[in-house]
């Protein structure tokens, strides 16, 4: 961890001191031998020679970095950071007052985003099914979702590339949200910003910026070294070091990595600090012309004895951030996006506020899979030690030592001010020992569940259909809709197809949803046998429906194709929730594509050539194109649906109202 204090400015003078000292001794060694140069070989005077020519760059860039970020310095970009972070006119958040939130309601102006957006759905959802405009009514038009997955480089491009295909088809401007989870947050902040809502604009700028490597330090070191990217990028590590009361941890450093490749454009002279703003996507979404983006963490909650006792003893609370909000459903309060970074007690923002916490530091929040607990690093890295004679001895020591190791996190998350620090009169779900908190630690939300779904579950969102493009790597071993069937018990949520998943089982608590996920990941871990199955069995799309009615036993099951099934399950009038599970899988128009064995396709890979790129692509949109006829059925069955039951409605409306006109004397 990096932290700053009084004596920060003096402490990081002295270690550029030493930076620059090792360099100039480093010469001066090679110096010294010059006395016996010509005992050296030609081969070992090149090498010498090319030692020392790297190593004036480097003091170059060390000389570089002290004259930009060393704060002793009064002309440097540091101490124009901190003067900018309390100036109103850079930053214009801090002149608006900010108060915690406290409601189940969707913000007002979501809600105001909903009414504009259902302007252009409705003419698109007339479009993608063929009717006439002035047949369809606004209030038939089904609220549809995307649900985006984890999985690093992977799943950011194919991601793009199922949404591309939907935008193709006319699919993609009939969606109300789009919500992501790691590497899809990280398409969404392209989306919204650098690629101007176009994905071809998106998947051209990812072809010319994944040929390096994120961690490639030259190229990192000439983003932080030059202007006007240095100000760009670092910025916001900046504020947070000297102005936002929080430490400076990996995450913080891996999303500075992140945005170095991604989030600069291909001029870097034309960067926008406004681009790493997420409250900043509002001028997109007010208008209604695009999809609200939905980005994700989580918290790991470590419960008391109590919670134990009720099957709780841990887990993982979902924290969700839109162009509007920032909050968590389960602590039932909310602040605005472009209040996060403040401080607050009792429900107010205290201290002097600070600018927007912004996507330099957040992607690497949104992607920090290493801040998993040490249970979870154990079993991603099991299969590569499968054939080490100690793998057994680990297996005991890991399964013997279960319920520390789920709670034992090697690298911490991301720290943000508590913003319910102090306060009172919030939902029993919100959990007693957060309120005395001084910050909420927040990372992957892939650690809970690996699609994006809970927020899309909230109340008043009112969601009537849910595609996910599931992009993990581990699709055949771990049923993701199972986890979210616990989450809405749990939760109370009327209408999720509780058998949506494999293995099926509607009768599973949350606690024994997870437990039934740990068991079929290791069984396939064990035997590949029943993964191979379900490859085979896996297609390009399943649908289920789930019912609101309570205590009834689900009718609706999984549909690989069965028209006539699915059309009855979708009319019933007490259907719920639809959800489309697209997993990208192999496909045979594809050929030489396999997520599961192309060593390019890695979640931990971080560099892809144009072709590669283009293979992703082109396999997510082979599997949409064969997922899309069945999706399109399916709402058209929705819109029917709601249709029906709103002519139903009306008509037994007007004949109360003629009933109580005939009553009349």
């Amino acid at each position: 961890m990096i932290s700053s204090g009084p004596n920060s400015a003096e402490d990081d003078a002295a270690v550029w001191d030493r930076i620059k000292d090792k360099f100039r001794q480093a010469q001066e060694n090679v110096n010294e031998l010059g006395s016996d140069w010509d005992s050296f070989s030609d081969d070992l005077k090149q090498s010498v020679v090319a030692s020392v020519q790297d190593s004036i760059p480097l003091l170059n860039v060390a000389q570089r970095a002290q004259d930009l970020y060393s704060p002793s310095n009064s002309d440097s970009m540091t101490n124009e950071v901190i003067a900018e972070s309390s100036d109103p006119s850079v930053h214009p958040e801090l002149a608006m007052d900010a108060q915690v939130r406290v409601s189940a309601e969707l913000p007002a102006n979501e809600r105001q985003f909903r009414k504009h957006r259902a302007q252009f759905t409705r003419e698109s959802l007339a479009r993608y099914l063929d009717l006439p405009l002035s047949q369809v009514d606004e209030r038939d038009v089904p609220v549809i979702a995307i649900a985006g997955s984890g999985g690093g480089y992977r799943a950011m491009i194919a991601s793009s590339g199922y949404l591309k295909a939907a935008e193709a088809k006319g699919l993609f401007d009939c969606v109300t949200y789009v919500a992501g989870i790691s590497g899809s947050t990280w398409m969404l902040s392209l989306y919204y910003s650098l690629a101007a809502c176009s994905f071809d604009k998106l998947l051209a700028h990812v072809k010319r910026r994944t040929d390096v490597h994120i961690a490639f330090f030259p190229a990192f070191l000439e983003m932080v070294t030059t202007e006007p990217t240095s100000k760009y990028l670092t910025h916001g590590l900046i504020e947070k070091l000297y102005r936002k009361y929080s430490e400076v941890v990996l995450p913080d450093i891996y999303g500075l990595l992140l945005a170095s490749r991604l989030m600069v454009p291909d001029t870097p002279r034309y960067v926008d600090p406004d681009n790493l703003k997420i409250s900043h996507q509002r001028k997109i979404v007010d208008t209604g012309v695009a999809p609200m983006p939905i980005y994700t963490s989580v918290r790991h909650e470590i419960g008391t004895a109590a919670d134990a006792d009720a099957g709780r003893a841990r887990w993982f609370q979902y924290f969700e951030i839109t162009p509007y909000e920032f909050g968590c459903e389960e602590l039932g309060a909310w602040i605005p996006t472009w209040s996060l970074g403040r401080r607050w007690n009792a429900g107010q923002s205290v201290d002097e506020p600070v600018p927007e916490l912004n996507l330099s530091l957040l992607m690497g929040t949104f992607g920090s899979a290493f801040c998993a607990t040490v249970s979870h690093f154990y079993k991603e890295i099991r299969p590569l030690l499968a054939t080490m004679p100690i793998v057994s001895k680990l297996d005991e020591l890991v399964k013997k030592n279960q319920d520390d190791l789920s709670e034992l996190h090697p690298f911490r998350g991301s720290f943000i001010p508590n913003y319910v620090k102090g306060m009172s009169g919030l939902p029993d779900t919100c959990p007693e020992s957060l309120k005395g908190e001084e910050f909420i630690e927040l990372m992957d939300a892939g650690m809970d569940n690996n699609l994006a779904i809970y927020p899309l579950l909230r109340q008043g969102r009112d969601v009537d259909m849910i595609i996910a493009f599931d992009c993990s790597a581990d699709i055949h071993e771990v049923p993701w809709l199972e986890l979210a069937a616990g989450y809405s018990r749990r939760r109370g949520i009327l209408g999720w197809p509780t058998q949506a998943g494999w293995p099926e089982d509607e009768s599973l608590s949350a606690a024994e949803s997870r437990s039934k996920v740990e068991q079929t990941k290791a069984s396939a871990k064990a035997d590949p046998a029943p993964a191979e199955t379900a490859r085979r069995n896996l297609g390009p799309c399943r649908i289920w429906t789930g019912t609101k009615e309570e205590k009834t036993v689900a009718t609706s099951g999984s549909h690989a194709g069965s028209e006539v099934d699915e059309e009855y399950q979708l009319s019933q009038p007490n259907a719920g929730i639809t959800v489309a599970y697209c997993p990208l899988i192999p496909n045979k128009n594809v050929p030489g594509v396999e997520p599961d064995s192309s060593p390019y396709m890695s979640t931990w890979n971080f560099i892809y050539s144009p072709e590669e790129i283009d293979n992703v692509v082109r396999l997510a949109s082979a599997n949409f194109t064969e997922a899309e006829p069945q999706i399109r059925r399916a709402i058209r069955s929705i819109y029917e649906r709601k249709r029906k039951l709103r002519l139903a409605e009306r008509a037994t409306k007007a004949d109360t109202w003629q009933s109580v006109l005939h009553e009349r004397p």
